[in-house]
């Protein structure tokens, strides 16, 4: 990632960049904490860590917008490539599908046979699984209103969600000039926010508000805009110049609504509204904040080593993470039933959140090392990335 003072922030390929592995690495750190964590209250201590840690609900939005913007720069790079579509497709596929599919073969085909009995929630998942085949979990919880069991796979309703913009966002940046993109993007990010204020306000589910693709693709939209506009000298100037105000708007609304709601839920009406909304400018604006070389020294801890090494086997961790915690269920269930001390279940939940944590990143190692590298190589053999030529966007 190059860069001049008063050039684009993104100047020619971005190609590998290890702060976005540290921005990756956070997102899925902040996943861990919701999902590991015991949703327990002993006292007002208690009860204040779990809020914290239940914040991380926003880990999702994080990835949201980093997909966007990444996504839409490979796009950008791109898009005068003779084999734009084919390239694209092929190196997406290649990342995300053997994890992914990986995942639903031992789910599905194997785990019914090899445990007998099979657990109850996966006999009576097993006849849905076309949902997960198809990258329409999404669509799969709002049409069953979020209420079988669906055997610690609800998550994977976020893939679905950006497999589904992969579908019709790079046509859009293919036909698009630079400024109809930016344009899009705006009118996604309205668009989004007018489709959950309309099933907020008919009555509607909330699961259609929380996982359906249109009614999340503001924060995709976001990331996208950060991509163009980081891309162009002057887009660049105006993220250098507004980044900063737009991030601090942003979380003096998310404080707003946590001083009024008490609480920043993200099935809560009024964060399912415009939070989502102002999450995405927060995150947007972070990532503007990034690009700006001159204010690395903010964003400093997203350097650290360890947190890049999470980055990157994060995408395993976090398919794999629920999934392995139902694994050692027993395991979590002896830890939540440990006495309390000093009044407090906080450290036996610390211990387990470290455990826990530390055994998803062992086996997303292990996955990424052995099973997703040697795709990952096969990319520049089989659809090999061609930048767009100088001056053309």
């Amino acid at each position: 990632m190059t860069a001049s003072r008063d050039g684009a922030l993104v100047s020619g390929r971005l190609g590998h960049s290890p702060i976005l592995d540290g921005v990756r690495g956070l997102a899925i750190m902040m996943v861990f904490l919701v999902h590991f964590k015991f949703r327990t209250w002993g006292n007002p201590i208690d009860a204040f860590v779990d809020a914290v840690f239940r914040a991380g609900w926003m880990g999702v939005d994080l990835f949201f917008v980093l997909s966007g913007f990444l996504i839409t720069g490979i796009l950008l790079e791109s898009k005068e490539g003779a084999r734009y579509y084919r390239t694209f497709y092929v190196r997406r596929l290649l990342r995300l599908f053997p994890v992914y599919y990986l995942t639903l073969a031992v789910l599905f085909l194997v785990l019914p046979r090899l445990l007998q009995p099979p657990p109850a929630e996966l006999v009576a998942l097993v006849p849905h699984q076309g949902w997960y085949w198809l990258y329409a979990v999404n669509v799969f919880q709002v049409l069953t209103h979020g209420e079988m069991s669906y055997f610690n796979t609800l998550h994977l309703w976020s893939l679905s969600v950006e497999e589904q913009f992969y579908l019709v966002w790079p046509i859009l940046v293919r036909l698009a000039t630079p400024t109809s993109l930016l344009r899009a993007c705006v009118v996604l990010i309205v668009t989004a926010l007018g489709i959950r204020v309309g099933i907020i306000a008919s009555g509607g589910s909330r699961w259609a508000a929380y996982s359906l693709m249109p009614a999340r693709m503001d924060a995709l939209a976001a990331g996208a805009c950060v991509a163009s506009l980081a891309r162009d000298p002057l887009g660049s100037a105006w993220l250098r110049r507004w980044w900063r105000r737009v991030a601090f708007a942003a979380l003096a609304g998310i404080i707003t609504i946590i001083a009024w709601n008490r609480q920043y839920h993200e099935d809560d009406l009024v964060v399912l509204s415009i939070g989502y909304v102002l999450n995405a400018a927060l995150f947007a604006a972070i990532l503007a904040g990034i690009l700006d070389r001159g204010s690395w020294k903010v964003f400093r801890p997203l350097q650290w080593q360890w947190l890049r090494w999470v980055g990157k086997v994060s995408y395993g961790a976090y398919v794999y993470h629920l999934l392995l915690q139902l694994a050692v269920d027993p395991v979590k269930e002896y830890f939540r039933k440990l006495p309390p001390v000093l009044g407090s279940q906080l450290p036996a939940e610390f211990v387990w959140i470290a455990l826990m944590t530390c055994f998803t990143l062992l086996v997303a190692w292990i996955s990424y090392r052995w099973f997703e590298l040697p795709f990952l190589a096969l990319k520049d053999r089989l659809a090999p990335s061609v930048a767009a030529p100088s001056g053309k966007r």
